[in-house]
């Protein structure tokens, strides 16, 4: 089965400085803590001439459309979620966004290559065995991706007419 590296395409005109008014603290957003952020948050942003709301945000963390958060519910039913309005206070363009907490998988190979001072992923290969039966996740130290997806489900959201965001296939070992 392929993975791919799911993230929002920043070459678009996308609401930016997201959660402005400091009004959700990122940190709840682990399945540990997440009973401490209310089920509806209103985030300020700031929306651009000729923007668009894409269908996945990554910063400053993942929020999806609702069809890209019932997509995830069909192949994760036990996807916790919070809601938030983004907003934009000054011309009151708003857009309703899915909080996922999704499952973070220590899967890289020992096959990942990493820089030279080790804090940076060169080459990233998954390991199929430590990735399980998952669909949609996060990977474990890889910070600066959004999330890892299975093929099926990049189908899934692309016949749905996704818009705004980019893939990249990701190698995976299959290990003997």
């Amino acid at each position: 089965m392929k993975y791919f590296l799911m993230g929002t395409d920043e070459a678009n005109y996308i609401p930016y400085y997201i959660n402005k008014n400091h009004a959700l603290d990122i940190r709840f957003l682990t399945k540990e803590k997440v009973d401490r952020l209310p089920l509806w948050n209103v985030l300020e942003m700031e929306f651009p001439g000729e923007g668009f709301f894409p269908d996945l945000l990554c910063r400053p963390c993942i929020m999806m459309s609702e069809m890209f958060m019932k997509t995830v519910i069909m192949y994760s039913q036990e996807t916790i979620y919070r809601t938030v309005k983004l907003w934009d206070k000054r011309s009151g363009i708003n857009a309703t966004y899915f909080l996922p907490i999704l499952e973070e998988a220590e899967c890289m190979s020992e096959k990942t290559e990493f820089n030279s001072i080790g804090n940076r992923v060169e080459k990233l290969v998954l390991d199929r065995n430590k990735i399980e039966n998952r669909v949609v996740f996060k990977i474990k130290r890889l910070d600066e991706k959004c999330m890892a997806v299975r093929m099926d489900f990049v189908e899934s959201v692309l016949r749905r007419g996704a818009k705004g965001i980019v893939l990249k296939e990701v190698e995976v070992d299959i290990g003997g």
